[in-house]
């Protein structure tokens, strides 16, 4: 089992550049708002996270899932930093300082738990460690969303850039 986790780390890197790509075609095309894609990707990675928890010990479904896991937390860290950057226009110093700290320090201490919790619980449940961090994100995303004017996420005019020319 210890043999087929560098390709499957390979095939979480594979799918988390497709779904940055991917994200953002879909928010250039118009396709999704970005509370949308968000929520989707969420939802998306903690389904994902715990089909692979789950089923751990089938290699082809640990690779595809650890693909469809890195395609839903692709666009995350982009339409988070977007999103807040338009909502905390007033102190977007401070937000967007507070959001990639917590971004690094997050991005340090999970694995490091997942190492550490790897024997005494197993490598399947330590699997689901991602999906349980994106779970916790859901709800609140949520509440925020709901309480923003319609429109208030929006924006006017798509200017992402585009490796496919669309």
């Amino acid at each position: 089992m210890v043999g087929h986790l560098p390709p499957v780390a390979m095939a979480f890197f594979l799918g988390l550049m497709v779904g940055r790509f991917g994200g953002a075609q879909v928010l250039k095309c118009g396709w999704m708002r970005e509370a949308f894609l968000l929520s989707t990707a969420l939802c998306g990675s903690v389904l994902c996270g715990i089909i692979v928890a789950i089923f751990s010990g089938q290699v082809l479904v640990t690779y595809a899932a650890s693909v469809l896991v890195g395609c839903c937390q692709g666009p995350l860290e982009p339409s988070i930093m977007a999103l807040t950057s338009r909502r905390f226009q007033h102190a977007i110093d401070s937000v967007s300082s507070l959001l990639i700290i917590s971004t690094n320090v997050t991005s340090m201490l999970v694995p490091t738990a997942m190492g550490l919790l790897i024997p005494a619980v197993g490598i399947n449940w330590v699997m689901a460690l991602p999906a349980l961090c994106c779970a916790f994100a859901v709800l609140p995303m949520q509440f925020s969303n709901r309480m923003q004017p319609s429109g208030a996420n929006e924006l006017k005019f798509y200017s992402y850039p585009s490796i496919f020319g669309l």
